[in-house]
């Protein structure tokens, strides 16, 4: 059974992995007088640690780091047990009582921090786990001693003093509260019902117990590294990280469930959670179906664009790789214990206490409502009275567990009378039929229960990739026992010769009971020849190993069709400052401001008004700004700024820099084919509820932005092709939005309409134009570098004697040669947003935020 995985690690460019999570794989206590430390396992995560561990291997191709925080501490006294306190560095748990009266337990001194530092290494390196650990205490403190080198430069974590002198302060220890009673409940389908003012408490505490961990991540990390983030505890790293290392490959990984798209909009803060966890390269799901319920949450809660290949592209102008690949135990570590002398004593032993003919079904789960343990309970009473011969012929042993301080004392309460309840009912003096026990057990003592069980079951509500059952798949080589799982644990998308139940529905869940233990050998040999392989297709090794490798290869796939480079300062500011003229058009929706749902969000931001009031103080500068959106608008939001050039509709209604008045550039066009498109919008608007028609003087909208983003952006991609057809005989253009579709005539699109604005604003020596979506293209054309006319039939304002723009007395009437490559003439054409769409423009720019920052630094 041993694997070589490693074949698949040096396909990847990485010499490094950082490694972040919540908790390290060691429970830690302190003694309380003499402060030393000592560690045990921890029995919960045991795939992911086994996989993080894997990367510590000596065959490994990667040099491995481990981030995470050093969780519930215990602390202990010599004299007495019973005096133990627990100090959560890193849980919600609420700390307890104990823990409250002696202050000085709660507190980590930097001291404390060197030695746990110390044995923890020590804890990996007896495992022959050779990873770098770093703890994360709380605010990164890092050496001061003359001549340390500056963090960018640091080789080894061991270099970094990462010691808080404030440990013990609630605001730390409560760090991901929020994460475990919001962010739990609501991916687990639970909507949490908890003060606002609470959440908010638990939000701040959130977001600075996550910039500890960036901190350190930033600290350690170099070039070349791969940072693989585990779980929903650190949703808001990866933009954390982004914001100080732009070029960092982040993969983010959920352990847990995905829920759909209606559930997560009930999250205040689905926005900064979602934004939070897009600023990865690689985002990997456990199942198919949690993927797709992520990407259904971009489009729903976000209004964002989904690719063919699933690839998110995100606000930010980035685009994020959405894959699905399993998690697994270590299998060949579980077998071997199995098959530990010690263990098939216990599995003899738990035979010998429960006689030959009685079947036994195990369950284990943490004492939590999404476990399904009632239902479970309920089943096993179900299949009592249904099949009353399995009376004193079965028993239910159930292990359930419960992480430090949780307050689940109903549902225990819950579990504890069922369990009386049912053994009343149905045991006698020599027949207990559920033996139920609260507890941990250790590692051999519950291999040898599954190795001794009949039949395991999982009927947990939601849940993501239960390990009992693959483990249980682990120990039954000799015994072919039955498996049975709930059809909402993504187990079962897995093991997908399990028998599949729906844990409501008590009688069906009791059938399939009966009908695992009624199976005869040959039936059960032929099950788990299927399930053995189903569990068995790769180790907890194989899995990290191979998401190292499919997300080295999705990151260099996207950055391979990146194929407009990155506009820079230094690319613009010495031709910019060496110009005696300059012209600025600039798209505005998409462009100047992040492309909004609402026109309320489409007002533009105090930055962007202080930019373009920035830019038109330069006498230098002529601004124009070009927008779809109504006179009205523009006017409200930008028409104090009388150095501007403003156009609306489309070119329809312009206002040249310093004109007092708006001028109307189509009055004599054919607006006939609008009684058309009208009723066809009016068609989709009945049939796509939120969906409305925007009128405007020379064009007709149908918007959607306040519908199901799926079904409406369906329903535009039928409504285009049917106006495509009706609409050949006319000259207009149908142009897609983000939101919406748009009709309007050809005469009005954004190429003619620059062309007029170059006319009249005569020679310049430097010329910028940014735009980001198809519609812009037109413009960018008109600056290919190839010689044009400037001279049109029309006039950018028609017969306006009223203004006369100085800059055009030169050349009005005249034809003028314009050439790009003139050494001349510098013009930037800018595509903001992802660089691999098929576009004119010669850079890019990831989002309006950063057109912004260029325009303010000129």
């Amino acid at each position: 059974m041993h694997s070589e995985p490693q074949k698949n690690g040096p396909a990847t460019p990485y010499h490094r992995v950082i490694n972040v999570s919540r908790n390290f794989q060691l429970k830690a206590s302190i003694d309380k007088g003499s402060r030393e430390w000592s560690f045990q396992p921890r029995s919960s995560s045991a795939a992911l640690y086994s996989a993080i561990a894997s990367l510590g291997n000596s065959d490994s191709p990667w040099e491995s780091i481990f981030v995470a925080s050093p969780g519930a501490v215990q602390i202990t006294q010599n004299e007495t047990m019973s005096s133990s306190a627990v100090v959560n560095v890193n849980s919600s748990s609420n700390v307890l009582s104990s823990q409250r009266r002696s202050p000085s337990s709660t507190i980590f001194t930097p001291k404390d921090q060197a030695s746990f530092l110390e044995k923890a290494y020590q804890f990996y390196k007896d495992r022959n786990i050779i990873s770098k650990i770093v703890p994360v205490w709380g605010k990164l403190r890092l050496k001061s001693a003359p001549g340390s080198p500056p963090v960018s430069s640091i080789q080894d974590p061991s270099e970094v003093l990462n010691y808080a002198s404030d440990v013990g302060s609630n605001r730390l220890l409560e760090g991901p509260t929020y994460a475990d009673n919001v962010l739990w409940d609501v991916l687990h389908y639970r909507i949490p019902t908890i003060d606002g003012f609470q959440q908010q408490i638990w939000w701040k505490d959130f977001n600075r117990w996550t910039q500890y961990f960036a901190d350190h991540i930033v600290s350690i990390y170099r070039p070349g590294d791969l940072i693989l983030i585990h779980d929903y505890s650190l949703f808001l790293l990866p933009k954390l990280i982004r914001k100080r290392l732009p070029d960092a490959d982040i993969v983010f990984f959920l352990h847990v469930p995905f829920c759909t798209s209606e559930i997560f909009r009930c999250l205040p803060k689905r926005a900064e959670i979602l934004n939070g966890v897009l600023a990865s390269n690689v985002i990997g799901f456990q199942t198919d179906s949690y993927a797709r319920h992520f990407l259904s949450t971009c489009v729903n809660a976000l209004g964002l664009e989904i690719t063919s290949s699933s690839h998110v592209d995100t606000s930010d102008g980035f685009r994020a790789a959405i894959l699905s690949s399993h998690v697994n135990i270590d299998v060949p570590r579980v077998y071997s214990i199995c098959n530990k002398q010690s263990v098939q004593s216990k599995v003899s032993q738990l035979r010998h206490l429960y006689h030959q003919n009685m079947k036994v079904i195990v369950g284990r789960d943490r004492l939590d409502k999404v476990c399904g343990i009632i239902h479970k309970l309920r089943a096993f009473r179900q299949l009592l009275l249904k099949y009353p011969q399995w009376r004193k012929r079965v028993i239910l042993i159930q292990i359930t567990s419960s992480t430090v301080g949780n307050n689940n004392s109903d549902l225990e309460m819950q579990v504890e009378n069922l369990v009386t309840q049912i053994n009343s009912e149905f045991g006698s003096l020599d027949y207990v039929p559920i033996h139920h026990f609260h507890q941990l057990l250790s590692a051999e003592e519950y291999f040898a229960l599954l190795s001794a069980a009949d039949v395991a079951c999982v009927s947990s509500i939601r849940d993501a990739m239960n390990t009992m059952a693959l483990e249980f798949v682990a120990c039954q080589k000799k015994n072919k026992g039955s498996l049975i799982l709930s059809e909402f644990s993504g187990t079962a998308e897995v093991l997908v010769s399990a028998s599949v139940v729906n844990p409501y529905n008590y009688t069906g869940f009791a059938d399939t009971i009966n009908d695992c233990l009624r199976k005869s050998m040959k039936d059960r040999e032929q099950k788990f020849s299927s399930l053995w392989m189903q569990a068995t297709s790769q180790s907890s090794q194989q899995w990290i190993y191979k998401l190292i490798s499919r997300s080295g290869n999705e990151i260099r796939s996207v950055k391979s069709r990146m194929t407009t480079p990155l506009l820079t300062l230094s690319d613009i500011q010495k031709q910019y400052k060496e110009a005696k003229k300059r012209l600025f058009i600039l798209d505005y929706d998409g462009t100047l401001i992040q492309a909004a749902r609402n026109s309320l969000d489409a007002a533009p931001t105090d930055r962007v008004l202080r930019t373009l009031k920035r830019l038109v103080s330069d006498n230098r500068n002529i601004i124009w700004i070009l927008s779809g959106r109504s006179k009205a608008f523009m006017e409200d939001w930008m028409g104090d700024i009388s150095e501007l050039g403003l156009s609306s509709e489309h070119g329809s209604i312009i206002r040249p820099p310093m004109a007092r008045s708006w001028y109307n550039n189509t009055e004599k066009l054919d607006l006939s084919w609008k009684d058309t498109v009208r009723d066809i919008f009016q068609y989709y608007v009945e049939r796509t509820q939120g969906s409305y028609i925007e009128e405007k003087r020379n064009s007709l909208s149908w918007c959607y932005q306040n519908a199901n983003s799926t079904y409406s952006r369906f329903q535009s991609l039928e409504c285009q092709t049917n106006l495509e057809g009706l609409l050949k005989q006319h000259d207009v253009e149908i142009s897609p939005g983000k939101f919406f579709l748009e009709v309007h005539p050809n005469y009005l699109n954004k190429g003619a309409l620059v062309k007029r604005i170059l006319k009249r604003t005569g020679k310049t020596d430097f010329i910028f134009c940014a735009g980001d979506d198809r519609t812009d293209e037109n413009m960018f054309e008109v600056f290919l570098p190839m010689p044009f006319d400037y001279f049109v039939h029309s006039n950018l304002v028609g017969d306006d004697t009223d203004y006369v723009d100085p800059s055009m007395s030169s050349i009005d009437g005249k034809q003028v040669d314009y050439n790009i490559g003139n050494s001349k003439i510098t013009a930037y054409r800018v595509h903001i947003g992802l660089t691999d769409k098929s576009t004119l423009a010669d850079y890019h720019l990831p989002s309006p935020k950063d057109l912004v920052d260029l325009l303010l630094t000129l």
